[in-house]
């Protein structure tokens, strides 16, 4: 079974809310968001180093016709993980940054 759990990004630092943070999931999921908190879930995919990859990392792509690597921001849309550009090549994904310390990846 998937683990299901969040980060979140304050503006400043990130943090991993606790249970209690997010006891009533609904209520406390808005309060968050109003207080400009952007929570992000884990996709249940670990990257080739062990590291957990969650939505808003920044996942530098090795596979077939990615010379090098290619940098994508992981993304939730159509109802699943993913990056910008749909991929099914892969040999390897390791989390370099997130879009929020280090957008300047994605250039």
């Amino acid at each position: 079974m998937r683990s299901i759990k969040f980060r979140a990004w304050d503006g400043q630092v990130f943090y991993i809310p606790t249970p209690d943070d997010v006891n009533d999931i609904n209520d406390n999921v808005s309060n968050m968001q109003d207080e400009g908190v952007k929570l992000m879930q884990y996709t249940g995919v670990d990257d080739t180093n062990g590291v957990e990859i969650y939505e808003g990392d920044i996942i530098n792509i090795t596979g077939r016709g990615f010379a090098g690597g290619r940098k994508e921001a992981v993304i939730f849309k159509h109802g699943c993980f993913r990056t910008q550009n749909a991929f099914d090549t892969l040999l390897g994904v390791e989390v370099v940054g997130n879009i929020y310390e280090d957008p300047e990846l994605l250039k």
